[in-house]
């Protein structure tokens, strides 16, 4: 593939997307969840079927030096609640945090 494509930025960042996304699916981590420092919100879709819920809890237990976790499940949603009917509840979620 980048013998064929010339290195532009838009070429660089699919291919990082294509790798981050296979190293996602052979369950190889992309970072730590440990060097985290700071206050973190976890937000999924009740139907989720990208971040399951054990990858959700995992992640969790490893946010071990972030002063504040929080972890959501929304309703009726998927990964891209963002543009469903309970989007408002996702906005919500993250001004709550945010406010803390």
């Amino acid at each position: 593939m980048a013998k064929f494509l010339p290195k532009t930025k838009t070429n660089i960042a699919i291919r990082r997307f294509l790798e981050d996304s296979f190293y996602q699916a052979t369950g190889r981590p992309l970072w730590h969840a440990a060097n985290i420092y700071v206050p973190t919100l976890v937000i999924a879709g009740q139907y989720d079927t990208w971040s399951f819920p054990e990858d959700r809890s995992g992640l969790m237990r490893d946010l071990v030096h972030a002063p504040v976790k929080k972890s959501v499940l929304i309703q009726d949603a998927t990964h891209f609640v963002l543009f469903e009917k309970n989007r408002m509840t996702f906005f919500e979620e993250i001004l709550l945090f945010l406010k803390q």
